[in-house]
């Protein structure tokens, strides 16, 4: 019972908290794995792209940092967000929880898609080939990556990093959610060679930040 009250008040000091930022959550913060240092963060590395006016993002796993995205694009003339889930479920959920929030009509910087996992030998992730077609001919500046856990599948997370690293611009950020797991923490130190700046945040589940491609270098 104490619990259960505890976790409501946490849920609901939270939800102000994200308020006071700009940003209003319109679903059941149950399933949110997310923390405050991590939205502050999420928030400080994508408006250090305001001075360019213009900012592409493509989000793994849609959730709290959806909404931060969206909240954000007031700050930019271009804005675009490509965000991909896997559970179909949540994916209606987070869809409508925009739509009610979010006047998206007509709006094509925005898109979200249902792209759930597949298994081909010995890999268990998103389908590359999709991602390929939807994503191809671009590049972006900001990637946030919180899917798929490795958990169903061994450096999953670091196929799916090797696959998007070289669609970021020069000035690029990529961002690895969970780190405080052993295997994120490992594909984040795998991937630092790849990239000029590197930083690892101990918030609620651990965030590394990594900046500035080199040469779009793939992790082994």
């Amino acid at each position: 019972m104490k619990l259960n009250i505890f976790l409501k008040l946490k849920a609901f000091f939270f939800r102000i908290f994200l308020y006071l930022h700009g940003i209003i959550l319109p679903i059941p913060l149950s399933n949110w794995a997310i923390g405050t240092h991590d939205v502050l963060i999420i928030i400080k590395t994508v408006r250090a792209y305001q001075q360019r006016k213009k900012i592409k993002i493509i989000e793994f796993g849609s959730g709290v940092s959806t909404f931060v995205f969206l909240s954000l694009s007031k700050y930019f003339n271009d804005f675009s967000l490509i965000s991909f889930e896997a559970d179909p479920t949540w994916f209606m959920a987070i869809k409508n929880g925009i739509s009610n929030v979010h006047d998206l009509s007509g709006d094509k910087s925005y898109r979200i898609y249902n792209t759930p996992y597949v298994s081909v030998d010995d890999y268990t992730g998103y389908e590359l080939e999709k991602l390929d077609y939807i994503l191809r001919g671009n590049l972006y500046d900001y990637i946030f990556i919180d899917a798929p856990p490795d958990t169903i599948c061994e450096d999953a997370r670091l196929k799916l990093a090797n696959y998007v690293t070289p669609l970021l611009s020069k000035y690029g950020t990529l961002v690895v959610h969970d780190v405080f797991r052993i295997e994120e923490r490992y594909l984040f130190d795998r991937l630092k060679n790849g990239f000029l700046s590197s930083a690892y945040f101990p918030t609620k589940k651990g965030l590394g930040i990594l900046r500035f491609p080199l040469g779009n270098k793939h992790a082994s």
